[in-house]
């Protein structure tokens, strides 16, 4: 008699157990069905880097946004939300980096997609004593403008940017990126960079923040360092340090869009 309560209880037990779990699964379904989903807007400058993305994002190729512009985009779902790709195009080999192509590229997307969440992500270079390594891949945390100079007080953060960055992963260190008109290489390191406080530089992060800001936008930058501006530059290395560089950006934004919640 004992034996026979002993199973009963047993096989209630196991009842409750699998009810309780079912019942958590049918909970954290609801959870995510009833998740507003984001609209996340991407602006990569180079077709090369955004290949990748497309590939392990399963991006599907869109219509161009305008017949006028060279920009592609292309469009996808992850985590639930939509992802649009706006990559700023090309004419021939060359692709159309800095800052005009990056903000006709950024109006026209926010325009058309009306995102929630913008993010620029894109190969960069950093200074040799920084402490950052090639391949690296940064959370900026504040982008300036490199060239601009307008020497009058009242425009002196106008023409400087000091614009803040929310960041994806919030327990990665904090940089500080300054873009610039040009390529930075050591021709033109100068004592702006010092005192902006910039260790990582590029071409199109400080116009991007410019736009999401006066569009009121939440926005990150992403950046994976591909050489040292203050070394000597080496073409050959720089395309095979670019190729790894792309891969592990397209990986660590997919994992980031997986896995964090960006409500």
């Amino acid at each position: 008699m004992n034996i026979k309560k002993s199973i009963i209880a047993l096989l209630s037990s196991l009842t409750c157990f699998a009810c309780s779990a079912s019942e958590n699964k049918i909970n954290a379904e609801n959870k995510n069905s009833n998740k507003t989903p984001k609209n996340i807007l991407i602006l990569m400058a180079m077709q090369d880097e955004a290949n990748p993305f497309i590939e392990k994002l399963n991006l599907k190729k869109e219509e161009k946004l305008n017949p006028l512009y060279r920009n592609n985009y292309y469009s996808g779902n992850i985590n639930g939300n939509h992802i649009y790709l706006l990559v700023n195009g090309k004419k021939g080999n060359t692709d159309y980096v800095g800052s005009e192509a990056t903000v006709i590229s950024l109006v026209l997307g926010i325009e058309k997609f009306k995102p929630d969440i913008l993010i620029n992500v894109g190969t960069s270079g950093a200074l040799t004593k920084s402490g950052i390594k090639i391949g690296d891949i940064l959370n900026i945390s504040e982008s300036y403008y490199l060239d601009r100079n307008i020497p009058i007080p009242d425009y002196k953060i106008y023409s400087e940017g000091h614009f803040k960055a929310s960041l994806l992963d919030t327990k990665a260190k904090k940089h500080k990126i300054c873009s610039s008109l040009s390529f930075v290489t050591k021709d033109n390191i100068n004592s702006k960079m010092k005192s902006l406080g910039c260790e990582v530089f590029d071409m199109e992060a400080a116009s991007f923040s410019f736009i999401s800001s006066e569009a009121n936008k939440k926005f990150y930058i992403i950046k994976g360092v591909t050489d040292y501006v203050d070394g000597e530059f080496n073409a050959v290395a720089f395309q095979n340090n670019f190729k790894i560089v792309s891969n592990k950006l397209a990986e660590y934004v997919k994992n980031k869009l997986e896995n964090i919640n960006l409500n």
